[in-house]
């Protein structure tokens, strides 16, 4: 995959020089820069300058170097794109762009970024026909409700990929103290409760340094402070070989005796299985469940299988259920599919 970047180019480039009618202007005849509000903060971007989507004097024009941009990456290999700031970019124009090229290429994957987008935001991208778009779950605190409002709001339309850190937050072993118990848990919970996972290099590492989308070299590798790497493979297979995590199926936040374990059931009508997720979101202390009848807890009477990337029961006793997590465990049981 590669980034496609169509609601801005740079600033310096000759764009702005062979086809001004493409770019937007102010009332003193100056570039328009793309902005964000951050922290309360109006950032400008002023390496880059806006398209003018909306007010071009030749719309078929841009939108055929558009799409000739598109073609050109296609044609170099490249299978899927992740649309920057798509967004800020009329959802018309993403319509007929996506459908154009999978009209040549079907198997195309769009995915896009829509890091920090509301909802309703998101929502309204995704309807321009993308396969993935971005959720929130790297700042769920595990037990408000707004997450799982978000994802029955957008799940039933959209995939989602769901991140612990991107190159545009701070790194999760800066925030968490390089604490293993921390990353192995924000891990295992992004890859099972979203279908895509994003993982930025060097997370596996524990690296502390933010990545940053411009200025980051080679010479910035760190001296690793853990080594993930066993777990985040153990996790990759595990979801790679369950089909209820390889979509956006139901999820809902079961009650825990234990404040401090989050248990979650995920149901796949697609593929008849059903999971029971156990996360200790305590990363420094062991945690007990004891759950009466596991039974009660889902809808099939198939068994249930332990199948989490670590400590895996050959045998799961259902009536009663008790188990003591350690800190940052995840405990994962599936029904066959």
């Amino acid at each position: 995959m590669v980034d496609l970047v169509i609601d801005h180019c740079a600033a310096d480039s000759e764009l702005v020089s062979e086809h001004p009618e493409w770019l937007a202007f102010d009332s003193a005849g100056e570039l328009i820069h793309p902005s964000v509000e951050e922290a309360g903060k109006t950032v400008v971007w002023v390496d880059v300058a806006q398209f003018d989507h909306c007010g071009t004097r030749d719309p078929a024009g841009l939108y055929e170097y558009y799409l000739a941009v598109v073609r050109h990456l296609l044609g170099l290999g490249f299978e899927g794109f992740r649309c920057d700031a798509a967004y800020r970019v009329p959802a018309e124009l993403w319509r007929r762009l996506i459908a154009d090229t999978k009209t040549e290429r079907p198997d195309t994957v769009f995915v896009a970024e829509t890091l920090g987008c509301s909802p309703w935001s998101t929502l309204a991208t995704a309807s321009a026909g993308f396969d993935y778009v971005c959720n929130s779950s790297k700042w769920w605190d595990f037990r408000s409700p707004w997450l799982l409002e978000q994802r029955g709001l957008i799940g039933d339309h959209v995939a989602s990929i769901g991140f612990p850190e991107t190159h545009d937050t701070p790194r999760l072993a800066d925030e968490q103290g390089a604490n293993p118990a921390a990353l192995k848990l924000w891990y295992l919970f992004t890859a099972l409760f979203s279908a895509g996972c994003l993982m930025p290099i060097g997370f596996e590492f524990g690296f502390r340094r933010s990545l940053h989308v411009a200025n980051s070299r080679p010479e910035d590798w760190e001296t690793p402070s853990v080594d993930l790497c066993q777990f985040i493979t153990a996790v990759n297979r595990l979801k790679a070989s369950q089909p209820i995590f390889s979509e956006e199926s139901p999820v809902i936040a079961l009650p825990s005796p234990n404040p401090s374990v989050l248990i979650m059931w995920r149901g796949s009508a697609r593929h008849g299985q059903e999971a029971l997720l156990f996360f200790n979101t305590d990363f420094w202390r062991d945690q007990y469940v004891e759950i009466g009848n596991l039974r009660a807890l889902v809808q099939s009477d198939q068994p249930l299988v332990d199948v989490s990337p670590e400590f895996q029961m050959d045998f799961v006793a259902v009536i009663p259920f008790s188990y003591l997590l350690r800190p940052g465990q995840g405990l994962v049981l599936v029904t066959p599919s």
